[in-house]
């Protein structure tokens, strides 16, 4: 076998492999392709669903809620109530120094003299 019979063997397996690494990449990628589009199509979807609002459907099951809880046998004991109002206290003492300077304007700070 000479130098170029040797040469031309390994450019031809090279071809080969070559082809075969494209193809399998080609096939792999299209799937991958398909299944990412399935995923998004479907996740387009659901979410169509659930941001849709319906006032047929919200406003009579609001309507519900509301008649349910004003129901004197959903009422809680007066010792829930007064657990309740207490956290609601301890929780209003500690977050309202935060929310008060939240939302308060800031004070400008005068301009800086140069120098």
């Amino acid at each position: 076998m000479t130098s170029n019979d040797s040469v031309r063997n390994f450019a031809v397996k090279t071809a080969i492999v070559a082809v075969a690494v494209i193809g399998a990449l080609w096939v792999t990628l299209d799937h991958v392709d398909d299944l990412i589009e399935q995923r998004l199509y479907e996740a387009t979807t659901t979410l169509k669903g659930a941001a849709t609002f319906r006032p047929g459907v919200f406003w009579p099951h609001l309507a519900a809620g509301i008649v349910k809880a004003a129901d004197p046998a959903n009422d809680l004991s007066p010792e829930k109530k007064a657990q309740l109002v207490a956290a609601v206290r301890v929780l209003r003492a500690r977050w309202k120094p935060v929310l008060d300077a939240a939302l308060t304007d800031p004070v400008p700070e005068p301009p800086k003299p140069h120098k």
